[in-house]
C-alpha cells in the first residue's frame, strides 16, 4: 500500500483547483502475472493504476471490481476502434452503465 499528497496551496490559489490526496493507491506492473493482478484490482485500494497493455489481462476482472472512472492517459493509443486495445476498454466500459471514462493526451 502506498500513499500520496501534494501540497495544491499553489494550484487552489492560481487555478482554484485541490489535488486528490489518497490513502490506499497501487501501481500495477510490468512482470505482474495474472493472479497478482486481480488480487490487486479486487484489493482495498481507491486508485488503481495499471499500464495499458495490462489491461487485456485482466479485463474481466476489471469490469467485475466495480469501478466508476476510468483514466486513460495517452488516449492516442486507442484511437483505432478496431484494435484489440480498443475493443478491450469498450468491453470493460460497456459492462457498467454508470461507469465514466476520461482520456487524456498530450498529442
Amino acid at each position: 500500500m502506498a500513499s500520496f499528497s501534494f501540497n495544491d496551496d499553489d494550484l487552489n490559489r492560481k487555478f482554484g483547483l485541490r489535488s486528490i490526496q489518497a490513502k490506499n493507491v497501487t501501481i500495477v506492473g510490468f512482470g505482474f502475472g495474472y493472479e497478482k493482478r486481480k488480487q490487486i484490482i479486487h484489493g482495498p485500494y481507491e486508485y488503481v493504476i495499471i499500464n495499458y497493455d495490462g489491461i487485456e489481462i485482466v479485463a474481466d476482472d476489471i469490469a467485475a471490481a466495480g469501478f466508476d472512472l476510468i483514466i486513460i492517459d495517452e488516449a492516442n493509443a486507442y484511437k483505432t476502434p478496431t484494435t484489440k486495445r480498443w475493443k478491450t476498454l469498450s468491453h470493460i466500459i460497456k459492462s457498467h452503465e454508470d461507469m465514466w471514462l476520461w482520456m487524456m493526451t498530450g498529442t
